[in-house]
């Protein structure tokens, strides 16, 4: 805010937030449309790089009242995150890529309690390997989407086989080619959430 109000002299700028279940959108109006493109741009760098190190995103328009910028931010609120992996050093990795972020995470290792853990916990994100021994992915994803009391959980399916069509086609929300790095594991729990 300060940034822009020293790149818009003179200006009157007028702060909103909005503030949701899981977002925080702050709202900053009255931008003048005269405003030189560097001048923005170097008040806005740092609030870019915020919004995309947690899953944000910054968006500037065009109004009658001039411009417009949202940024827009992930609550502080936990979301609630069951892995499903039959790998425990997967395990362990997703967990250490969520540990700073604002994700509680229950792993499951064995894929045949998986679908009565997640009734039960009714988290906000599921994260689904589909190769696992005793319970196939795949067909954990299909009694969750075609289970009333499930259905709306948001999927993401985690595998390396590169399945993306067919993990859509069973109604998964996300697909994850691994390895998966930390920011694209974030980004696709923040974007699945936001739906």
């Amino acid at each position: 805010l300060s940034g822009l109000a020293q790149a818009a002299p003179g200006s009157y700028l007028e702060l909103e937030v909005n503030d949701e279940e899981r977002w925080v959108d702050l709202r900053i109006s009255g931008l003048p449309p005269t405003l030189g493109s560097e001048a923005l741009e170097a008040a806005l760098g740092v609030p870019r790089q915020l919004a995309l190190r947690v899953g944000g995103r910054l968006h500037l328009a065009d109004g009658d009242q001039g411009r417009a910028l949202t940024l827009s931010l992930p609550s502080a609120r936990e979301d609630h995150v069951v892995i499903v992996d039959d790998n425990p050093k997967t395990l362990r990795l997703f967990q250490r890529y969520l540990e700073p972020h604002r994700f509680q995470v229950t792993a499951i290792q064995d894929s045949s309690q998986a679908l009565g853990e997640i009734r039960r916990l009714q988290p906000d994100v599921v994260l689904l390997d589909v190769m696992m021994r005793d319970v196939d992915g795949w067909q954990i994803l299909q009694t969750l989407k075609t289970d009333p009391e499930t259905r709306p959980i948001p999927v993401i399916v985690c595998s390396v086989l590169g399945e993306e069509a067919l993990a859509q086609t069973i109604g998964a929300d996300g697909y994850l080619r691994k390895p998966i790095t930390q920011s694209a594991l974030v980004l696709a729990l923040t974007q699945a959430r936001r739906g």
